[in-house]
């Protein structure tokens, strides 16, 4: 038979979580260990626990609160988990944009500076067509 329960340790290793992390969202009720030794208090975790974590750590590579997934957790939401993801992954996809229009507005002033300080325009005159600018005004 497979090995269905996992100490608190061996849960961090495979899933990439700190114990630290482990203990604070059971301490918050988010994720509360399947079974507690009463003798040593160790932790063990259920293999079908596996899938809360990762659905914890997308939440939180989208800057999402674990505090806010604790009702959908408790009401064993799948449909509102999917939905609060899927919003909150649509907010990082305009971020990646936005960061990706910064990126190129970089470049492009990097290039135009390096174009620049090879120029050496001392005693005659150069003329360059330059893109369009938009100066927005308060």
């Amino acid at each position: 038979m497979d090995k269905e329960l996992y100490s608190i340790g061996e849960i961090s290793k495979i899933k990439g979580v700190t114990v630290k992390a482990l203990r604070f969202y059971e301490k918050i009720g988010l994720l509360k260990p399947f079974e507690v030794n009463p003798t040593n208090q160790y932790r063990y975790y259920h293999i079908r626990q596996f899938v809360y974590i990762d659905i914890i750590k997308a939440a939180r590579a989208l800057d999402i609160s674990p505090n806010v997934l604790i009702p959908y957790f408790q009401n064993e939401d799948t449909q509102g988990i999917i939905h609060l993801l899927s919003e909150h992954k649509k907010i990082a996809i305009q971020k990646i944009n936005q960061l990706q229009e910064t990126i190129e507005a970089i470049n492009h002033f990097s290039s135009s500076f390096t174009l620049a300080q090879k120029c050496d325009c001392r005693g005659e005159i150069q003329t360059r067509k330059l893109p369009d600018r938009h100066i927005v005004v308060r």
